[in-house]
């Protein structure tokens, strides 16, 4: 039970002994009088004195009760609600509740600020209603309250001094990206409210019920939790639940922009395969390319765009349009060939837009339709003719809307001129490098100046009489199914890797004997020990990489369903086993029997790459596997240019990132500068120092999302201008598309992560003072006790009237 104004209770108590007071001083006193027959009238006396003191007792306790009654009417008393509780705490409940509603309270309000509370209805967002809601919750505390906001960051939090801070802590909330899930966040709130001393513990969680947020995965412990506090002996937590959440949403969502590269040569053609989803009524948008001061020679842009339900989003994985039939299967490859044309001012408008202190030019649009209800879309972008150097743009929809932190994906991307690959490989050269050439650099694409890389081949005898000053021409070396080195070659190929170079070890037939695979010098430079050849005569042995995150598969990802990559399709019937892994290696694939398949490790400021089968086999010669031939050969196709491209990048340099992931940026120069200076997308400058050593810079603040400009602050260099112009790089983050999912849980299933203890549901403004105060106070007993004051006032107004009568 508690009360609204306790004080007049207090006061109606004290009040009470008023008439108990009048009673003892206005009692008449006996006059003595001397009758002869005494004795009879002494027994009268006493037998009337007896009913006469019972209704002056009677009497008097009807009017303290009516003034009790009055006072405690007055002080608006009510009695909370006990259930899903003990009965053998009701009392203590009870007692303990027995105390003023302005009494001070310990409040913690939880904010779900993801991105999506940055959904727009009546021209304001879920979060700017959460703050106002928020801003409503303080003003109805009582004074000397304890307050504490927690948000989606990992920030530990703590109560605020005053309501001041906490609302200028409120004011201040912004989306963020990929916070903690509101679950976490509530867990960290019971553990605040734990440590207070106050009587009364309320929370107030704001949430849109997504179920990005109220995620089953942390369920059952949240639920622990939960139980941990029950059984204390702290008063129990009153937990409010405030819903923004809105049906019949009406979004579209850029899912994600696919590049088959990040990294391409001069002159290559760049596909970009924009993926789109949209849910609500049918609209019609337009999507637009944009390019940060582009020097481009020729663009276009596929009709291909297909509508798709949810659970079809085919991708081609071509690096670029002429070989796209090449590098897909059949029901893998984009139905429409991309219609290349050159980009035509008359045919788009140019605009320029000033957007991060860089213009920006319009590249091309693509229209777009979609239909009511959830469908996906994909539209394929395709530049070519670029020159080297950092480009970095944006995809967008033209057409706002409720949800417009999803309507934009930046990018980045390097062009370079053309790799020099060399590939190494037994007698007869042409025929065993024959594979590799053709996927790094078909003939068709070196004739016209596209193609990515430079390859040349050479034979291991002639390898080595190479010096190690000829092999730095190159970016990386292929050695393909290689024979045991010298002491000499060994040392020159661990300097190669040490300054930079890239080498990828294709182990085969050729390797043999074992034991010179196994010497210190080249276990170090292998990453493990390769010990025996495996087959597996009556099974089926194939490649099986267990995710596609390493930079070197980063391209299979570009399938909508990466399961249906046909690995299975391609026997392996012999391998080498390597173990004994260094702690730098990692594995990238296995088997399907559990071996490493492909290991990367770095070495120095280059790496190396193993893959423990032979890609130099011919069909004619027992070989040890069909990666090369068959009808998935696409599939090779692309692993091997992942594994150059990996190579050539020093284990792979990465210009795409989501937030609060580190961010690296290599090149292989030698006036490597030691400070850079990277502007951010909000237009602030910030110095960082650079790994001279390794030729790298890094960054782990990427918070903000957009572009990221770097470049050399070095004044010592000798050349500081050259040095500049080389030194010069960027890249771009975005968000998630998964934190873009509006699906959300109905109130019900939210319900299920309490066991006990169920929150109350608080959604109209309006309504929020009634609900609450309801809700604190429990079941008025005004009413009861008005009935109550009447029905004694009358008994004690007939008392009265019978026995003064009397």
């Amino acid at each position: 039970m508690t009360f609204i104004t306790f004080s007049l209770l207090i006061g109606g108590l004290v009040s009470a002994l008023i008439p108990l007071a009048f009673h003892f001083f206005m009692r008449g006193k006996p006059k003595k009088f001397d009758f002869p027959a005494i004795r009879f009238v002494r027994q009268k006396f006493e037998t009337n004195q007896r009913h006469l003191n019972f209704k002056h007792f009677l009497l008097m306790t009807f009017r303290i009760l009516i003034v009790v009654l009055l006072g405690l009417a007055l002080s608006r008393p009510s009695l909370k609600q006990t259930d899903n509780r003990p009965i053998q705490s009701v009392l203590g409940q009870t007692i303990q509740s027995l105390g003023s509603q302005n009494a001070p309270i310990a409040a913690v309000i939880v904010f779900d600020n993801s991105v999506r509370m940055d959904y727009r209805i009546n021209n304001k967002t879920r979060l700017e209603e959460a703050k106002e809601y928020s801003l409503r919750i303080l003003s109805q505390l009582p004074r000397d309250s304890q307050i504490a906001i927690l948000n989606s960051t990992s920030e530990l939090d703590s109560f605020q001094i005053d309501f001041l801070a906490a609302k200028e802590k409120i004011n201040q909330m912004t989306p963020v990206a990929q916070g903690r899930s509101i679950l976490e966040s509530v867990l960290e709130a019971v553990q605040l409210l734990q440590t207070s001393t106050l009587t009364r513990r309320e929370m107030f969680i704001l949430t849109d019920r997504s179920d990005v947020s109220w995620t089953n995965s942390i369920k059952k412990r949240f639920q622990q939790e939960l139980e941990k506090t029950t059984l204390s002996e702290q008063s129990p937590i009153e937990f409010y639940l405030v819903d923004f959440g809105k049906e019949n949403t009406q979004n579209t969502t850029i899912l994600d922009l696919g590049l088959f590269a990040e990294t391409i040569s001069a002159g290559q053609t760049l596909r970009m395969d924009v993926g789109f989803f949209h849910e609500g009524s049918a609209i019609n948008t337009i999507a637009e390319l944009y390019l940060k001061n582009p020097h481009f020679v020729d663009l276009a842009q596929s009709d291909s765009g297909q509508s798709q339900n949810s659970d079809d989003s085919n991708r081609s994985v071509s690096s670029n349009a002429n070989r796209s039939s090449d590098l897909a299967s059949s029901d893998q490859a984009i139905s429409d060939e991309p219609n290349f044309a050159s980009f035509d001012s008359s045919d788009q408008k140019s605009l320029s837009i000033a957007i991060q202190n860089g213009t920006f030019q319009k590249i091309a649009a693509k229209p777009l339709s979609f239909p009511e209800g959830k469908s996906k879309q994909k539209s394929i972008f395709f530049l070519s003719g670029l020159k080297s150097g950092i480009y970095q743009g944006f995809v967008r929809l033209v057409n706002g809307d409720a949800l417009e932190l999803d309507n934009i994906r930046w990018f980045t991307i390097s062009v370079h001129n053309g790799w020099k690959i060399l590939t190494v490989s037994p007698f007869p050269v042409e025929k065993s490098s024959i594979f590799v050439k053709e996927a790094l650099a078909p003939a068709e694409l070196t004739k016209t100046g596209q193609s990515p890389f430079n390859v040349e081949s050479i034979s291991f005898e002639e390898f080595e009489q190479l010096s190690l000053s000829q092999l730095k021409n190159y970016q990386a070396i292929f050695l393909l199914d290689p024979n045991p080195f010298s002491e000499q070659t060994v040392h020159k190929l661990s300097d190669f890797a040490f300054s930079g170079g890239g080498i990828g070890f294709f182990m085969g037939r050729n390797a043999q004997p074992i034991s010179a695979f196994q010497t210190p010098e080249m276990i170090s430079l292998l990453g493990g020990k390769l010990t025996t050849q495996v087959r597996l005569a009556n099974e089926k042995l194939y490649i099986h990489p267990e995710h596609y995150n390493n930079p070197i598969l980063l391209s299979f990802r570009l399938f909508s369903d990466e399961n249906r990559i046909p690995w299975d399709s391609i026997p392996i019937y012999k391998y080498w086993f390597i173990k004994d892994l260094s702690e730098t290696s990692t594995i990238i694939a296995d088997y399907n029997d559990g071996r490493p398949a492909l290991i990367s490790h770095p070495f120095g400021r280059g790496s190396v790459i193993v893959l423990t089968t032979p890609v130099s086999d011919s069909t004619d010669n027992s070989p040890w596997n069909l990666l090369p031939i068959g009808d998935s050969s696409w599939v090779f196709l692309v692993l091997i240019d992942g594994i150059a491209r990996n190579l050539i990048s020093g284990g792979g340099t990465i210009f795409n990132y989501f937030p609060n992931e580190i961010a690296i940026l290599r090149q292989n120069i030698n006036n490597f500068p030691s400070t850079c200076q990277l502007i951010l997308p909000d237009q602030t400058n910030v110095q960082l120092p650079t790994d001279i050593e390794n030729r790298q810079v890094s960054f782990s603040g990427t918070k903000q999302i957009g572009l990221y400009q770097l470049e050399s602050t070095d004044s010592n260099a000798d050349d500081a201008k050259g040095l500049n112009e080389v030194f010069q790089s960027g890249f771009s983050v975005n968000y998630r598309s998964s934190e873009f999912n509006l699906d959300q849980k109905s109130r019900e299933e939210v319900d299920e992560f309490w066991t006990e203890n169920k929150p109350i549901w608080l959604d109209q403004a309006e309504k929020i003072d009634i609900e609450r105060s309801n809700a604190q106070k429990g079941r008025d007993l005004f009413p009861f006790l008005i009935i109550l004051l009447v029905c004694i006032f009358v008994c004690e107004t007939f008392l009265a009237n019978r026995f003064y009568r009397a």
